[in-house]
């Protein structure tokens, strides 16, 4: 499993540390502070880009893609509108012809969603480490992301940055 640490230190906001199992950071996502929408990058720890993560401005739906370095788009992440817990559901590409993944679970303390495909088979369990003092004084989260074999796990990472961001938006 991975570990999914907001970064105290953050201008952005939106910067997280990814922890492997014996705790060396094997990935890193990089927000960009006074941005008109949200931009994130995800990378090595070298800061070698792997995939960008931005917001669509001015869409009925919370949009958001997630694209490789050239900016071709891989997926796109809608949140559903109306209803009464947040639920996601991520498109192949810039369409929203061929879901990939639905997102549902509870996002209120303590968070704890699932991520699956559309046959309902589990792709990634993510749960919010429990209330302590690091987070009640910044409001930092902590995520335990557990990914099935052959799923992407970068995909993955970008996914639980982006409910974060989202969810933080909202309060």
């Amino acid at each position: 499993g991975l570990v999914i640490k907001e970064d105290m230190a953050s201008w952005s906001g939106n910067d997280f540390h990814i922890k492997d199992h014996e705790g060396r950071t094997v990935l890193l996502v990089k927000g960009k502070a006074m941005s008109l929408h949200s931009k994130m990058t995800l990378a090595t720890p070298a800061g070698e880009p792997l995939l960008l993560i931005r917001s669509k401005v001015m869409s009925l739906h919370k949009t958001f893609y997630i694209c490789r370095p050239d900016d071709s788009p891989v997926v796109n992440i809608r949140k559903k509108v109306m209803t009464l817990k947040p639920k996601f559901t991520v498109y192949a590409g810039d369409s929203d012809n061929q879901a990939l993944f639905t997102i549902s679970g509870t996002f209120l303390p303590p968070k704890k969603y699932k991520i699956k495909h559309p046959d309902e088979r589990l792709a990634a369990r993510v749960c919010k480490k429990s209330i302590n003092f690091r987070n009640l004084i910044t409001d930092k989260d902590t995520y335990c992301v557990e990914i099935e074999p052959g799923v992407d796990a970068n995909l993955i990472v970008c996914i639980t940055a982006i409910i974060d961001t989202v969810l933080h938006d909202e309060k």
